[in-house]
């Protein structure tokens, strides 16, 4: 059947095939146009335009543009998610200049907010069009790992769960990548109305954007577990008799919490390698925490923080509605755990700026929390004296 398609689009002219290929995904494109040297031709004359339409499409695009541009300046005070204008040069003779995202000049706080300007070239567009195919793996492997327990239930994602599939998991990378990754880390965890980088990311989504993403955190929280910080036990005591299993790393001594939200540092596209690469081989622990310590910089040193920002924006929403709220409704990426928000109030309630809505004079009514530290992490080595033993 698939090959008959193949044929049938073979036989269409240039332009149809042109305009089905800007209809098309990212992977699905990808191997369309692997199948045949027309469809290659086609797609390599009308590369910019095709991907650029594709990309633009995407419901993750814009979190995808600013975590390709992202860099140190982010970091300064006041600077974070700074307003960018992004344009991509085709490099037609036409000098076709494709608007990818336009931020306005605007004031806020008394200053005048200019947004970076940015223009990409091909080169640019390739490297977010790979990027993208780590999001659409995960829209393929999200139902197994959502219904690895329910198999018979497991099915395709619809429309709408692939839309905030597709959100939940750049704003996971985005923040993975700032605050989890080779910049530099904060020792303390984000308090409650406090102007941090870490809040300001949770705080610019919906507080049901914010269930997602508990959601997804909640399924890749079993995911890791399972399929990256467990090994296999070949003596375990089922009813007197020895069995096969997997133990979670640390289950004997406690740290099996610890060990996988160490491990949940990984960014979308690091993860990817680390499931896949089980599924081809069965690497022992070493090798697997080897891997872990080359992907990011003092690895084993913390854990994952965007939990802790996430509980601290909910609570933040819940002081900022009406007395009778009591509690965020939860809501999650598939439609039987969707909330319907018949008002709009929690679907609409993201800050522009990343900062909470209250006066001053509003926050300081609320009492300060005592100051924590972001806890320790553990990359499930069992004795530190054997970490460059043989293993290694």
């Amino acid at each position: 059947m698939a090959e008959q398609r193949v044929q049938g689009l073979e036989a269409m002219p240039s332009e149809l095939v042109h305009k089905i290929m800007t209809h098309a995904g990212v992977r699905g494109l990808t191997a369309l146009v692997l199948t045949k040297k027309r469809f290659l031709a086609i797609f390599k004359e009308n590369q910019a335009t095709v991907m650029s339409t594709v990309l633009l499409r995407q419901p993750e695009f814009e979190a995808m543009l600013y975590l390709y541009t992202m860099d140190q300046r982010e970091f300064n005070p006041g600077s974070m998610l700074y307003p960018r204008t992004i344009v991509f040069d085709a490099g037609r003779d036409d000098d076709k200049v494709i608007s990818l995202i336009r931020s306005p000049v605007a004031f806020q706080e008394g200053k005048l907010i200019c947004p970076r300007k940015i223009r990409f070239d091909l080169s640019d567009m390739v490297r977010l069009w790979n990027l993208t195919k780590t999001i659409e793996w995960w829209v393929e492997e999200y139902p197994r790992q959502r219904w690895r327990d329910n198999s018979e239930d497991c099915r395709c994602l619809r429309p709408s769960e692939e839309v905030r599939l597709r959100k939940a998991l750049s704003r996971w990378w985005l923040y993975s990548h700032c605050f989890m990754g080779d910049y530099w880390r904060d020792d303390c965890l984000p308090q409650m109305w406090e102007t941090d980088g870490r809040l300001h990311h949770i705080r610019l989504l919906s507080s049901l954007e914010v269930r997602e993403l508990e959601d997804l955190w909640a399924t890749l929280w079993a995911t890791v577990s399972r399929d990256i910080c467990s090994s296999i036990d070949r003596g375990i005591d089922i009813d007197g008799f020895l069995a096969e299993g997997l133990v979670p790393w640390g289950h004997e001594d406690g740290r099996e919490e610890t060990i996988v939200n160490t491990y949940l540092k990984l960014d979308p596209r690091q993860l990817r390698y680390f499931i896949e690469r089980g599924r081809r081989t069965k690497p022992k622990r070493m090798d697997t925490v080897w891997q872990a310590r080359l992907s990011t910089r003092s690895f084993g040193c913390d854990v994952e923080t965007m939990t802790w920002a996430m509980d601290i924006v909910l609570q933040e929403r819940v002081m900022q509605k009406p007395q009778g709220v009591i509690e965020i409704p939860l809501s999650g990426i598939i439609d039987e755990d969707h909330c319907t928000d018949q008002d709009g109030s929690f679907m609409t309630d993201g800050s522009p700026t990343g900062k909470p809505t209250l006066t001053n004079e509003e926050m300081a009514s609320f009492p300060v929390g005592r100051r924590r530290w972001v806890g320790t992490g553990d990359d499930g080595v069992d004795d530190p004296e054997d970490a460059h033993g043989d293993s290694w």
